[in-house]
């Protein structure tokens, strides 16, 4: 059966479920059950979702999009799908970690144990871990960080994700010199009355010379 007539009969399906589920009459459905589908339903559009990334993650390892005259991938995702800039570099970089370097979150996500959410955050520590790391701390970490997500909220998630990348690398000295300085760096913002809030990594030296000030 050709891939592309498969994927439409899987959609129509989709739809036609939607559609079923548009069509109740929630009037005459006890509390109850409203909310076992209140759950049921978040756990499903997750799956969906993952399903979703785990395309997008094959168009942006293709290159497919450049094929049809789009810029990059997200440039594609902002076009079609309408989403906003930040949202379709977050789905890009989900979609590259989930396909790659965190295939135990994608599985997770597809099994519906955990959520988009939580993916995310797995995904973004799991990526922003030193590269001199031994392969086996990294897939450790992620399990564990799975095993957590199935319980936590993605704030409390990325919480015990900070906890893991400092004890793991706690002085940054895993860090190669080109991690070093992609981390370092500061940003400013104005609040009222001409204050401002800063934010950011810095290396020693301008550690030093910021406290010297």
């Amino acid at each position: 059966m050709d891939s592309t007539r498969a994927l439409s009969e899987a959609l129509t399906l989709v739809r036609d479920a939607v559609a079923v589920l548009r069509s109740e009459d929630l009037h005459g459905v006890d509390s109850g059950s409203l909310l076992t589908d209140v759950v049921a339903m978040r756990r499903l559009a997750d799956q969906v979702e993952g399903e979703w990334l785990r395309r997008v993650g094959e168009v942006h390892a293709r290159g497919a999009a450049q094929v049809v005259g789009a810029g990059s991938t997200k440039a594609f995702l902002r076009g079609t799908c309408l989403i906003s800039p930040s949202e379709s570099s977050r789905a890009v970089d989900t979609a590259s970690a989930l396909r790659t370097t965190c295939t135990q979150t994608a599985d997770a996500v597809a099994a519906g144990v955990i959520g988009i959410g939580q993916a995310q955050v797995i995904a973004k520590v799991i990526t922003g871990l030193p590269s001199a790391l031994p392969e086996d701390v990294r897939v450790a970490g992620e399990a564990t960080l799975v095993a957590h997500a199935a319980a936590l909220n993605p704030a409390e998630l990325a919480w015990a994700g900070r906890y893991f990348a400092c004890h793991v690398d706690p002085h940054g000295v895993a860090r190669d010199d080109a991690e070093q300085r992609a981390r370092s760096g500061i940003t400013f913002a104005s609040t009222l009355y001409g204050a401002g809030i800063a934010r950011g990594d810095l290396d020693p030296e301008s550690l030093a010379v910021i406290c010297a000030a």
